[in-house]
């Protein structure tokens, strides 16, 4: 899809052009009368030539106001092809090709992955207020592609619903170049706060902290087409009457603050689509065979994945026993696609994992290591003990080649593709290996 933007100036940029021309225009008129009548002056003209005279000016007059309603005309209209209607930014951006689906895809897939996972209740990468609407209060969730600051390039938005009615946007994503970034929602969007998007560019939030008092915001976008500018803010408190909109300049009236609206024109032809979500099938009936298996032993973890990314997910559980900072006896569990559960290995303390390590919201971004193309478990790594992966083969758990040979396993920060690993915890030089999908394994490389 082509977006093209033309250049945007600013309404007092654009009036200053155009006093400009009329003044240019008006000085070449302005001199031509001068000179015609220092030329009636300079003769002795009987009154018959002077009536003449006078006619002939008159009909200058006219030309030189038809060829200055003409110019005026012309300028005006050049004007008008190359700014925007309702702008209030100096941007000024080239012609831009982009494609929202290849834009916004990853956040989408992100989205609908979360919903289709009723067991995401407790995590915090994608919003809380999600789950809540989706899981909790059953509405669907929706978007859109909506390019609010007419740079050409649209902006993801992200509404929940019903299948009558779109009642809250919940996010706003924007590209800035690389990658789509959020710039509104992050989980504070919901039942006390909410957006609203006006044709002119402006972002509008209402946040309310009670009954009577809360904050409202105005912003536009920043130059760069990815961040928001806040132009202004104001405290509502309805104690304060009769002013009880204000910040740190002013007090507005309930009159005087919703006349700033005036001008204001919501935006009404955003097209709403339904994320499609694929819920995750057999979620209850691994789990189910897994608690079967274990009997009484103490679940500790539970995760299900599609491992090797095939498109089937498997789960591992762990079961143990707490012992103040650390787990005893702990056993690890593979668990197939066709609910096939097997203990596939056994480990009598790992430390650092107790006191309920595993229920902490952000665990899962300290025992995954995440390839391309494959997901491993990784456990230990604490007080000197080593790590062990675990990942998935042709439908069967495995353990790496790398598995229980290094203190510390994990992605490098210069190289995406790269892996750090350490033998010892004080270790200086590190050895790099990259994961070789062909065999499922991680190769060493030379640094």
């Amino acid at each position: 899809m082509l977006f093209i933007a033309g250049v945007r100036c600013k309404g007092k940029m654009r009036k200053k052009i155009f006093y400009i021309c009329v003044i240019v225009v008006i000085f070449m008129m302005s001199s031509c009368e001068k000179n015609t009548q220092k030329n009636v002056k300079s003769h002795e003209l009987d009154y018959c030539k002077t009536e003449q005279i006078q006619l002939i000016n008159g009909m200058n007059t006219k030309y030189w106001k038809n060829e200055t309603d003409k110019f005026i005309n012309k300028i005006q209209s050049k004007i008008n092809e190359s700014v925007f209607a309702d702008t209030d930014s100096n941007m000024v951006v080239d012609k831009i090709e982009v494609n929202p689906n290849d834009i916004y895809s990853p956040i989408l897939n992100k989205f609908g992955a979360f919903c289709a996972d009723a067991r995401q209740k407790d995590s915090y990468d994608i919003e809380g207020t999600v789950y809540t609407y989706y899981h909790l209060y059953k509405q669907i969730l929706y978007y859109s592609y909506y390019d609010i600051d007419k740079n050409g390039v649209p902006e993801l938005l992200l509404s929940m619903g019903s299948n009558e009615n779109i009642e809250s946007i919940v996010d706003i994503y924007a590209f800035n170049g690389s990658e789509a970034v959020c710039i509104q929602g992050n989980d504070s969007l919901g039942d006390r706060s909410h957006l609203t998007i006006y044709t002119n560019g402006i972002i509008y939030r209402e946040d309310s902290s009670g009954a009577s008092d809360g904050e409202v915001t105005f912003y536009r976008f920043a130059s760069n087409g990815y961040e928001l500018e806040e132009l202004n803010k104001y405290t509502y408190d309805s104690n304060k009457m009769p002013t009880p909109y204000f910040n740190s300049i002013e007090s507005l009236t309930d009159n005087e603050f919703y006349a700033l609206f005036n001008d204001y024109e919501v935006i009404s032809d955003i097209e709403w689509q339904k994320l499609e979500v694929k819920e995750i099938i057999d979620y209850d009936k691994l789990y189910e065979a897994f608690t079967s298996t274990i009997g009484t032993e103490n679940e500790i973890y539970f995760c299900q994945d599609d491992y090797d990314c095939d498109g089937q997910e498997e789960a591992f559980g762990i079961t143990g026993v707490e012992a103040y900072d650390s787990l005893e006896n702990v056993r690890i569990y593979y668990i197939t696609n066709d609910a096939v559960v097997s203990c596939i290995d056994e480990i009598s303390i790992m430390n650092g994992y107790g006191n309920s390590y595993f229920q902490y919201s952000d665990i899962e971004d300290y025992i995954f290591i995440n390839t391309e193309n494959a997901r491993f478990l990784s456990l230990g790594g604490i007080d000197g003990q080593v790590i062990w992966l675990y990942g998935v083969k042709d439908g069967s758990a495995y353990q790496p080649a790398v598995s229980g040979q290094f203190c510390e396993f994990s992605k490098a920060e210069n190289n995406s593709d790269e892996y750090c690993a350490y033998e010892f915890n004080d270790a200086s030089q590190p050895e790099y290996y990259i994961y070789d999908k062909s065999i499922k394994e991680f190769i060493a490389i030379s640094q």
